[in-house]
C-alpha cells in the first residue's frame, strides 16, 4: 500500500503525456532491434550449419550438433539463473534479519527514552517507524 502511494506522487509530479511517448518511442526502437538481432542470429545458424555440414558431412548430424549446443546453452544459462536467484534471496534475507535486529534493539531501547527528554521520544519513534516502513517496503521477500 506504501508503495502506491509513492508511485501515485511520482506520477502527478510527472508530465504523463512525455513519458507515454518516451515508452512508446522505446518500444518500437526495442521491437526494431529484436526482429534485427533475430535475423542476425538466424543467418549465423544458417551459415554454421553449412559449415558444420561440409565439415560433418551429413545435414543432419550438423543440425543435431547445433540443437545440442543450443540446448547446452540454455541449460547453463538456467543454472546460472537459478544460482543468482538464490544468491539474491539468501543476500535479502539477511537485509531482513539485519532490519528486524535494528528494529528490535531501538523497541529495547524505546522505554528507557520515554522516561527521559520529549525530543529524545520524537526522535525513537520517527526511526522505530523509518525501520518498520523500510522492513515492509521490502519487495524481494
Amino acid at each position: 500500500m506504501y508503495r502506491l502511494i509513492g508511485t501515485a506522487a511520482s506520477l502527478a509530479s510527472q508530465d504523463v503525456g512525455s513519458m507515454v511517448d518516451r515508452a512508446k518511442r522505446s518500444a518500437i526502437v526495442y521491437a526494431i532491434a529484436a526482429v534485427l538481432l533475430l535475423t542476425a542470429y538466424a543467418f549465423v545458424m544458417v551459415v554454421v550449419y553449412q559449415l558444420l555440414a561440409d565439415a560433418v558431412g551429413s545435414g543432419l548430424d550438423a543440425a543435431l550438433l547445433i540443437a545440442g549446443a543450443t540446448a547446452l546453452v540454455a541449460i547453463l544459462a538456467l543454472i546460472v539463473m537459478a544460482l543468482v536467484n538464490r544468491r539474491q534471496k539468501r543476500m535479502a534475507a539477511r537485509r531482513n534479519a539485519a532490519r528486524r535486529m535494528q528494529l528490535l534493539a531501538l523497541a529495547s531501547v524505546a522505554p528507557s527514552l520515554m522516561r527521559s527528554k520529549p525530543l529524545l521520544i520524537t526522535a525513537a519513534l520517527g526511526a522505530l517507524a523509518y525501520f518498520a516502513l523500510n522492513n515492509s517496503d521490502d519487495g524481494d521477500d
